[in-house]
C-alpha cells in the first residue's frame, strides 16, 4: 500500500515540496532584474519581507504558537525600544548585533545545517562585497565599506562556505536543498538574497508548521494572526510608504525595523512562560 502523509504535516511537507523550485524561479527572477537595474530589483524585494512579518508576531509556547500574551507583548515592546535606543546611540555594533542574532535564528531553523543561517547574512561578500558593505553603510548612515570589514566579510564567508561543503558531503542529508541554498545566496545581490531566504525558506516553513498545529483551519489562522502579525504587516508597509516620500530617513526605518526584529530572534517566550 503507498504510504500515506499524517495529516498534521501537510502543509509542512507541501512546503518542503515546492520551496526549492519557487526559490530558484525567485532567484533567476531577481538576479535578471539586477542586472537590468538595481534599484528596482531592491524595491521589489521588499514585498517579500513584508509578507514574511506576520510569522514573527506570534508567541511560541512548547513549539506551539498562540495568540501573544499580555505578558510576551508587554516585554516584547520594552525590548523593542531598548534596542531602537541602542540603534539610534551605535547603529553599526546595533546591526553588528542584529546580523548575528538573524544567523543564529535561521541558523536554528535549519534542521541538518545550521551553519546557513551564518551564510546566509555573509554568503554575499563573496561575489558582492562592496554592494553588501554599500548597503549596511545606507542603513546605518556610516562609512562601512573599509578594507578591514571586506577582507574580514569574504573570511567568514569563505570560511562558512567551505565548512558546509563539507558538511553536505558527510552528511549528505537534503543535500539538493543545502546546495541550492549556498547558489542562491551565492550568485544573488545581498538584499534579493535575504529577502528569498527569508521569505520562501524561512517565514513561509514557519507558516506552515503553525497551519498544521491548528489543522490548517482558516478562521483559526486567522484568529492567530490578527492581534500582532497583521498590524505588523500593515506598519511595515506604512513604514515604507512614509520613506517613500520623505517623512521618515531609511537611518530611522531601519532602527525600527530592527527593533521590531530583534526581539523575535531572541526567546522572549522562555522569560514569558517564567513569568506566568
Amino acid at each position: 500500500m503507498p504510504e500515506t502523509i499524517p495529516n498534521n504535516y501537510l502543509a509542512t511537507l507541501q512546503h518542503k515540496k515546492y520551496e526549492c523550485l519557487i526559490g530558484l524561479l525567485l532567484g533567476i527572477f531577481y538576479l535578471a532584474l539586477y542586472q537590468y537595474n538595481i534599484i528596482i530589483s531592491i524595491w521589489a524585494s521588499l514585498p517579500l519581507f513584508l509578507l514574511g512579518i506576520p510569522h514573527g508576531a506570534i508567541e511560541t509556547q512548547e513549539r506551539i504558537a498562540h495568540i501573544p500574551g499580555l505578558h510576551y507583548t508587554f516585554l516584547y515592546i520594552i525590548f523593542g525600544i531598548l534596542v531602537f535606543c541602542s540603534w539610534l546611540l551605535s547603529p553599526h555594533y546595533t546591526l553588528a548585533l542584529f546580523l548575528i542574532l538573524s544567523a543564529y535564528h535561521f541558523g536554528q531553523s535549519e534542521k541538518h545545517y545550521p551553519l546557513i543561517g551564518l551564510w546566509v547574512v555573509s554568503g554575499s561578500m563573496l561575489l558582492y562585497p562592496t554592494e553588501t558593505l554599500s548597503v549596511f553603510s545606507y542603513l546605518t548612515g556610516e562609512n562601512l565599506n573599509t578594507r578591514e570589514l571586506l577582507t574580514a566579510g569574504r573570511l567568514i564567508a569563505g570560511t562558512v562556505a567551505t565548512l558546509l561543503m563539507v558538511q553536505i558531503a558527510v552528511k549528505r542529508k537534503e543535500s539538493a536543498r543545502a546546495l541550492i541554498l549556498i547558489l542562491l545566496i551565492f550568485l544573488l545581490p545581498p538584499v534579493s538574497a535575504v529577502a528569498v531566504y527569508f521569505f520562501i525558506f524561512h517565514s513561509l516553513g514557519e507558516m506552515a508548521k503553525t497551519a498544521d498545529q491548528h489543522n490548517r483551519a482558516p478562521l483559526n489562522i486567522l484568529k492567530l494572526y490578527t492581534p500582532a502579525g497583521i498590524p505588523a504587516l500593515v506598519g511595515g508597509m506604512v513604514g515604507i510608504y512614509f520613506f517613500s516620500i520623505n517623512l521618515i530617513t531609511i537611518f530611522i526605518l531601519s532602527g525600527l525595523a530592527v527593533s521590531f526584529i530583534v526581539p523575535h530572534m531572541c526567546p522572549v517566550e522562555k522569560l514569558t512562560k517564567n513569568l506566568v
